[in-house]
């Protein structure tokens, strides 16, 4: 890893960070729509970056993909690498191993939420 790449992750990830604030800030009203909005638009560019880099497009390996797939949708959204990751699962047939990923995911993310919540609620009493 260069300092080039490094550089290119920190910007998009600076870039992907406020832009998610701003879609959040204009969105969420009565439902956090700007939060699903995020989340699907990151996993649209990442699934098309997957796609470039699959047709040999684009490498994995440049500081543009860098700078978009680790930088800026990694700040952007956390669900887009979790949903390219079950789109990688699926790609390998391996139905259950997905199906597995996304249930653990939801429940120890939300299952983590709510502990972090009720641990730190229950200290500052």
């Amino acid at each position: 890893m260069n300092i080039l790449w490094m550089f290119s992750i920190a910007l998009g990830g600076a870039l992907g960070s406020i832009s998610r604030f701003g879609i959040s800030s204009l969105l969420n009203q009565n439902h956090p729509w700007g939060t699903l909005s995020a989340n699907v638009m990151g996993s649209l560019i990442l699934g098309g970056l997957f796609a470039t880099t699959k047709q040999g497009m684009l490498s994995s390996e440049s500081p543009f993909y860098a700078f978009l797939a680790i930088g800026f949708c990694g700040a952007f959204t956390t669900f887009s690498t979790f949903s390219l990751e079950v789109f990688q699962i699926l790609g390998d047939g391996k139905w259950l191993s997905a199906f597995g990923h996304i249930i653990a995911n939801f429940t120890l993310s939300f299952g983590a939420i709510y502990a972090g919540y009720f641990f730190l609620m229950s200290f500052f009493k």
